[in-house]
């Protein structure tokens, strides 16, 4: 039997889990660190402002009713419908408000792709391995912003310089 140190967790799990979990459980623990640290900007200015720049990165794929017309239109490589719309997500850490988002359907292009032209600069972008894509990355770079991705370990181009313990 594997160790839990040792074992990996399978994406099913991991999905199914997300799905049966209350995020609002967690409400109390937001609030109780709120409250540890009321105005980070007064406490600890360089760390306030990096706050103030934290935009988290996603998407998700959404099956619509059929009645939403536009998205009955749209034709999967099969010729089939495709009746599937994506949300792509930019959020403020600091405040929990939406930065921007984009609404497309599938097939056409993908979440990078779709975020390319949602990037402003002097913005910390954190995002997960599905947008691990060089001309997102180049186009955050390029608009004076910096990114944290958490890359696949098969990433091409990356060489891993040095360690840090937190």
């Amino acid at each position: 039997r594997e160790s839990f140190e040792s074992a990996s967790l399978r994406r099913s799990t991991f999905s199914d889990a997300a799905k049966l979990f209350d995020p609002h459980l967690l409400l109390p623990l937001v609030q109780e660190l709120r409250h540890r640290v009321p105005n980070l900007r007064r406490s600890d200015e360089d760390l306030g402002g990096i706050v103030q720049r934290l935009i988290a990165m996603d998407g998700s794929i959404f099956n619509i009713a059929s009645d939403v017309a536009w998205a009955i239109h749209q034709r999967k490589s099969n010729a089939r419908p495709g009746a599937k719309v994506r949300l792509d997500l930019l959020l403020s850490i600091e405040t929990g408000l939406v930065h921007s988002f984009v609404v497309s359907g599938k097939g056409d292009g993908g979440e990078s792709a779709a975020m390319i032209g949602q990037i402003v600069p002097e913005k910390i972008y954190i995002m997960d391995r599905g947008y691990m894509h060089y001309a997102l990355l180049i186009a955050i770079l390029d608009a004076g912003s910096d990114f944290v991705l958490r890359a696949k370990d098969d990433a091409p181009g990356f060489k891993l310089q040095a360690t840090r313990e937190l």
